[in-house]
C-alpha cells in the first residue's frame, strides 16, 4: 500500500536533506576521513518517512554536497549514506529502544566503513591501508556518539508526533459528540 506524502512531511524531508548537506561541510578532518554528524538527519528522515525516503534524503544530500563542494560524485560513497537512511527506516513507526539502536548503528557503521574503504582503495590503491586505522577510530567514536543523539532526537520527534495524533483524535471525538442529536 502506497502512503501519501503530505506537504508538511515533504518540507521536513527537504529540511533534513539540507541539514545533511550542511553537516557534511561542518566536519572535523580532511577528505580522507572526517568526523561529522551528517548521518543524524538521514536517520531521522528514515524514522519519520520510512527507508525509501531515508534513501532519497541521503542521495539528495550527497549529490548536493558534491555539486556545491566541487567533489567528484561517487555512487559507492552515496551507497554508504543510503545505508544510514535504511537504518533509520528500521525504526519507522516503531518505539525506539536503545539497545537495538546501538546494534543497528554499530552494524551500519561497520558496513559504511567497509564500503568507504573500498572507494578509498579505488582512489588511492595501497595508501588506503595506511589510512584504515584512523578510519576505524573515527568509526568507533561515531558509533558511541550517534546512538545517543539519535535516541534523544528520535524520542522527542515521536513524542511530538504522538501528541499531535492524540490531539487530533480528541478533537474528532468532540466533534462527533457535538453532532449527535438527542431524541
Amino acid at each position: 500500500m502506497k502512503e501519501k506524502i503530505s506537504v508538511k512531511k515533504l518540507v521536513i524531508l527537504s529540511l533534513l536533506m539540507a541539514m545533511t548537506t550542511v553537516l557534511k561541510f561542518v566536519s572535523i578532518g580532511n577528505g580522507e576521513f572526517r568526523i561529522s554528524l551528517f548521518e543524524v538527519p538521514i536517520i531521522l528522515a528514515g524514522m519519520i518517512a520510512g527507508p525509501a525516503m531515508g534513501i532519497v534524503v541521503a542521495f539528495g544530500g550527497d549529490l548536493i554536497y558534491g555539486i556545491i563542494g566541487g567533489y567528484p560524485y561517487s555512487i559507492i560513497m552515496a551507497i554508504s549514506a543510503m545505508l544510514w537512511g535504511i537504518m533509520g527506516g528500521i525504526f519507522y513507526k516503531k518505539k525506539i529502544k536503545i539497545f537495538p539502536l546501538i546494534l543497528c548503528v554499530l552494524i551500519t557503521s561497520l558496513l559504511t566503513t567497509i564500503n568507504n574503504s573500498f572507494q578509498q582503495y579505488i582512489w588511492f590503491k595501497e595508501g588506503m591501508w595506511i589510512r584504515l586505522p584512523v578510519r576505524i577510530i573515527v568509526m568507533l567514536i561515531k558509533a558511541v556518539i550517534l546512538p545517543i543523539i539519535i535516541y534523544i532526537l528520535g524520542v522527542r520527534v515521536f513524542k511530538l508526533k504522538n501528541y499531535q495524533y492524540n490531539k487530533i483524535k480528541k478533537r474528532k471525538i468532540k466533534l462527533r459528540r457535538k453532532n449527535r442529536t438527542i431524541v
